[in-house]
């Protein structure tokens, strides 16, 4: 038994890929597996991952981490009301275009 200092992960993409295909209700063929793994070895990203390790480092922290979806947006949609009410669409006409773009509605 080897005692490493880091953590590995391995993954074996065509066993997963043959899991996966069963918890959505889809039969491959062995070759089918087999393409399907051959194609992520090249085109995963970990994205996922790396969100969820960025997670968990900032609420070891005592962080908020950032709930996409929540409250950030909901903040954010808030303020885009309250601005609303400070601007007023105005059409600029060019040649060819029309354009709507805001304007700032003076007190």
């Amino acid at each position: 038994m080897a005692i490493y200092k880091n953590n590995r992960i391995v993954i074996d993409l065509t066993e997963l890929v043959e899991i996966r295909s069963g918890v959505i209700n889809q039969e491959l063929s062995e070759y089918e597996v087999e393409q399907i793994a051959s194609a992520l070895q090249h085109t995963l990203t970990w994205d996922t991952l790396f969100f969820m390790v960025d997670t968990a480092i900032l609420d070891f922290k005592g962080m908020n981490p950032i709930e996409y979806g929540s409250e950030m947006n909901e903040s954010w949609l808030l303020e885009i009301e309250r601005n609303k009410k400070c601007f007023k669409m105005v059409e600029l006409k060019g040649g060819s275009w029309t354009i709507q773009v805001p304007q700032r509605i003076k007190d």
